[in-house]
């Protein structure tokens, strides 16, 4: 199957992205194709072996692409419209760092890091607000959700997909929250629990899941 342009560079680069192997890029040519002419700057947590910036590189003509890696060998994957940064992204002091360095706005975060939940939890809480207006947040391989030695399990409320799944009753009820006028005569029981919506909440347009994959659009 003919996932599109973005696979033939995963497949060309190596990267696990690809159809031969997770099979990311077919979501990702769904939400991207349609933009790659537009976005101008890409942050990706891990680097590895530099295949996905280099892949990146090649499909966004027009942006300078981010990686963050805590591995110093990672430095060597640096080329021209590819930056590497070396330092812990859970790290606040190193993120608010490298945002002023870098500058914020970034249309697209990719997470592809360790891939332990609360490592996830965190990178999200504390990068997701630099995301441009209507940018996109992808956590990668989030089936570690399940998996007890990355901190998972069914239905444990400190994974991964438990956080985003509880977003999700935060953006519909932020929604409701809104428009109270629109709703005034109807009865919501999620509507009457007081609840006080963070910054973070308050931000998020949309969440998809897909098998691996989460998903956030900014508002």
């Amino acid at each position: 199957m003919d996932y599109g342009l973005l696979d033939k560079l995963a497949l060309q680069y190596g990267t696990d992205k690809a159809s031969s192997k997770h099979g990311y890029t077919r979501y990702y040519e769904h939400y991207f194709g349609s933009i790659k002419n537009d976005v101008k700057k890409i942050l990706e947590l891990g680097v590895y072996y530099g295949s996905s910036l280099k892949m990146w590189k090649n499909y966004f003509l027009n942006a300078t692409i981010y990686g963050i890696d805590i591995n110093p060998d990672c430095s060597r994957y640096e080329e021209e419209r590819i930056k590497i940064s070396i330092g812990d992204f859970n790290n606040k002091e190193f993120i608010l760092s490298f945002i002023e360095n870098s500058g914020a706005g970034f249309d697209i975060v990719i997470d592809d890091a360790s891939h332990i939940n609360k490592d996830q939890i965190a990178a999200f809480k504390l990068i997701f607000p630099y995301v441009k207006s209507k940018g996109i947040y992808v956590i990668e391989d989030a089936t570690t959700s399940y998996f007890k030695n990355y901190g998972g399990g069914l239905r444990n409320p400190d994974t991964a997909i438990e956080f985003f799944k509880n977003a999700i009753d935060d953006v519909f009820l932020s929604g409701f929250t809104s428009n109270r006028r629109l709703y005034a005569n109807r009865d919501y029981s999620l509507a009457s629990t007081g609840k006080k919506f963070s910054e973070l909440e308050k931000i998020i347009e949309s969440i998809h899941f897909y098998s691996g994959l989460i998903v956030v659009f900014k508002q």
